[in-house]
This record gives C-alpha cells, structure tokens and sequence, in this order.
C-alpha cells in the first residue's frame, strides 16, 4: 500500500491488506459467487473487476486502476468455458509476454463451520517473450484462485504480485517507460513481496498485515 494510500485510510505506512488462501476463498470469492457483498477488512480495499488481468502486462494493469505505485493487487476474473478449460496452460499477454504456469496447490476450507469447499491455486510467473524460451522471468508472480467442488470454475480471483527476485529484474523492464506517482515512494524504496518454492507470497519484513486473524465481522478487534 502507497503512502497515499495509507494516509487516506488514517493507517501508518507499510500495512498491507494480504489475506491468506483461505481467506480470499471464504470472505471473497465465496461471497461474490453468491452474489452477497464481501466483508472488506476495511474502508477503501477491494478487489477490483478485471476480466483482462490476465492478459495485460502487470504494470499496464496496476497503473490502469490507479494502482501504479503498488507492486501488488487482487482482481476478480470471470472466465468463459474456454478459459476455463485452458486454467493451468500457458497464456499469452500484451507486449509480447507470456504467463508461464506452474505446479498448482489444491487446498479445501470450511464454510460456517458447515460445507466444505474445496479450491485450487494456479500460480504463474511472467516470462518476456513467448513461453519457456523467452528471455526468462520478470520476476512478476500471478497467483489465480478457482472453488473446484463445487465446481464454479468462471469466476477467479487473481493476486498480481512483484517479488523482485533475481539478477537485474526491474518492476518496469528497461524498454517499457516506470510507473512512478508523483507523491509516492520512489519504486527502488518501496517494500517487495516475496515468493516462496511453493508459490507462496509474503511480505518483507516490518509491514503490518490484515486477516481473519486481526478481524471479526468485518471490525477491528
């Protein structure tokens, strides 16, 4: 989160709104299947509507919501039957880019106390060029969560995240002009997040984060 961001929200710099896997299933994408409003954590922190987050370069998507200073953010994805289909293969993206998958994680939570529902996560990294042959990671990650059982495979929740990981990777390759907000930190200073051998992203240390653990009905405790 900016430090604009931040400010609006009458938070100190560095919180960061991170749910978990479970929590993105069960308070986000579980509430927008059904149609009922998700529970934000709070004011002004939502996932935002995107049906073309997966095929637009990451720092186009992020500067195209505002968002040109983060280095990460979560969007809903609804997905035809053909999308659907093709979930775990590789996808091409503007700018001569390509989202190159990775061993997806399966994982189930309980719903109330009562249903059980199981999800998967389809990880990705974005690779220039096209495939496994291009010029190798950029160092930007595509975590996409779908409800497998039951099957409710057109509609996804997607986190686009800059893990900043490996010699000279730039959030901004060389030949694509920086997304830099006047106000904001400069982007050499601002916090990556982390991936894991798991695909698991974190952040650095020092931030704050909000979960479940930190909210009960929506409220601070």
């Amino acid at each position: 989160m900016s430090i604009k961001a931040a400010k609006s929200l009458g938070l100190p710099p560095g919180f960061t709104f991170r749910p978990d896997d479970t929590e993105l299933i069960s308070l986000y994408l579980l509430p927008k299947l059904h149609g009922e409003p998700s529970r934000l954590p709070f004011p002004g922190v939502a996932v935002v509507d995107d049906d073309a987050a997966a095929n637009t370069l990451p720092w186009n998507l992020l500067k195209r919501h505002g968002l040109a200073a983060d280095d990460e953010a979560y969007f809903f994805v609804h997905t035809t039957k053909k999308d659907a289909a093709a979930a775990r293969q590789d996808r091409y993206c503007d700018g001569d880019a390509t989202w190159v998958s990775q061993r997806p994680v399966y994982g189930r939570t309980c719903v109330d106390g009562e249903q059980e529902i199981e999800w998967r996560r389809n990880n990705l990294n974005l690779h220039k060029g096209r495939g496994k042959n291009g010029s190798g990671s950029t160092g930007w990650v595509m975590h996409e969560y779908t409800v497998t059982q039951p099957a409710c495979p057109f509609l996804k929740i997607c986190h686009v995240a800059f893990t900043g990981h490996g010699k000279d990777r730039k959030r901004v390759p060389d030949d694509e002009s920086d997304c830099q907000v006047a106000g904001d930190e400069p982007v050499a200073k601002r916090a990556r997040v982390e991936a894991d051998a798991n695909g698991n992203i974190h952040g650095s240390t020092g931030e704050g984060y909000y979960g479940m653990d930190q909210y009960d009905s929506g409220e601070k405790k």
